[in-house]
């Protein structure tokens, strides 16, 4: 195929296959947020120290789309709200996956990553394939070697039959459902909706775009008729057990409203004692790990809080919403990692109830970018 179009400036019969096949694999998955992170306590001076492999190794059963790293230093854990990353560490990353480096040298983190968040967000999302993972290594430039840094990558994983290479290739033909800041359903793009007006190639490749525009034609107008309204669902626990996973009430985190929850983000906040006092970023010595009742992972292991949320707003802003049936839950337990067992921490999920639609068609509305939100529209 030398071009995308026809003679007659329609899309070309074979590229109409292509993206009515991988958008038919996109319907039928669900993206998940996920998150991997590894640290190195006390970093040698001048020398590069190596994140454990195994700690960022890709283990959620499917290709995981990163579109952020967010990286936090600190001189010791301790109680105390999370601050900008120091200006002496260097850190270089490579996706194992295929070899690619990240960044050609290693990098200062005020260049790498935003002093306000500790984030590099990525301006395209990043595909590794399942088993994939990151080699990161990281260097201490001056002062005594007491730093420790922990690194995490933020994304989503696709679980379904969708393997690495054709996530790529959606995110390439720009039908993969947009990322954060960029999140406009694929529905508004002329290039989809030329697709699904064909021709395709092959007489089974017209069966699958006839069939996927009703599709998207029954699911733009259950959409449009059903009534959505904002969730907030909140668990806490106080005084942390120094050192321990403590678990966080699992009922006040269950969906009970009899519908299917799209949950756009986590919030926390972290406290020694509730006082009228301003709230300040999450602590540093407190770690998160989130799974969902269904057992499907949020978090790999558990995450540092200021490697999780950011830390201008105590929030972790999902990709796109995550899909909770009725009934289902996310199950939360948090550790505290030093200082003494006096920390109470409150943990909120925040998204939309939506009445009209069934928890799988709810699913294939946000995986084919049909269902947006107002926040990352505005962005």
């Amino acid at each position: 195929m030398q071009t995308a179009l026809t003679a007659n400036g329609s899309i070309h019969p074979r590229l109409c296959e292509e993206t009515v096949r991988l958008l038919d694999k996109l319907r039928r998955s669900a993206l998940i947020p996920f998150v991997m992170e590894s640290n190195v306590n006390n970093a040698t001076i001048s020398v590069f120290s190596r994140l454990n492999v195994d700690d960022l190794k890709n283990e959620s059963g499917g290709p995981f789309v990163c579109s952020r790293v967010r990286i936090f230093t600190t001189a010791a854990l301790a109680a105390a709200a999370s601050a900008s990353v120091f200006n002496n560490i260097s850190v270089k990353i490579v996706d194992n996956d295929r070899h690619q480096v990240l960044t050609k040298e290693p990098s200062l983190l005020p260049v790498l990553v935003s002093r306000r968040d500790n984030t590099w967000t990525l301006d395209r999302p990043h595909v590794i394939a399942s088993e994939g993972s990151w080699d990161v290594a990281v260097q201490e430039e001056g002062v005594d070697g007491t730093t420790d840094i922990y690194v995490a990558f933020l994304g989503e994983t696709v679980l379904g039959d969708m393997t690495a290479a054709e996530v790529r290739r959606a995110v390439g033909l720009g039908i993969y459902p947009g990322f954060r800041g960029r999140y406009v359903g694929w529905s508004m793009a002329s290039f989809v909706a030329e697709a699904l007006d064909g021709p395709c190639e092959t007489e089974k490749g017209e069966m699958l775009r006839l069939a996927l525009r009703l599709r998207v034609a029954q699911l733009s107008l259950k959409l449009s008729e059903a009534h959505v309204r904002p969730i907030v669902l909140e668990a806490s626990a106080d005084n942390l057990a120094n050192g321990s996973l403590t678990d966080l009430p699992s009922a006040p985190l269950r969906n009970d409203s009899g519908q299917p929850l799209a949950i756009t983000r986590a919030m926390a906040c972290t406290v020694a004692a509730r006082a009228a006092a301003a709230a300040t970023s999450v602590f540093n010595n407190v770690s998160f790990e989130i799974v969902r009742s269904d057992e499907k992972k949020l978090t790999w292991r558990p995450v540092l809080a200021p490697c999780l949320f950011d830390i201008r707003n105590n929030t972790w802003l999902f990709e796109r919403p995550m899909v909770v049936e009725p009934g289902g839950s996310v199950e939360a337990r948090v550790f505290e990692e030093a200082v003494g067992a006096t920390t109470d921490v409150h943990f909120s999920l925040h998204g939309l109830m939506v009445e009209g639609l069934s928890t799988s068609e709810l699913q294939e509305c946000i995986s084919l970018g049909l269902f947006t939100t107002w926040e990352r529209r505005r962005r």
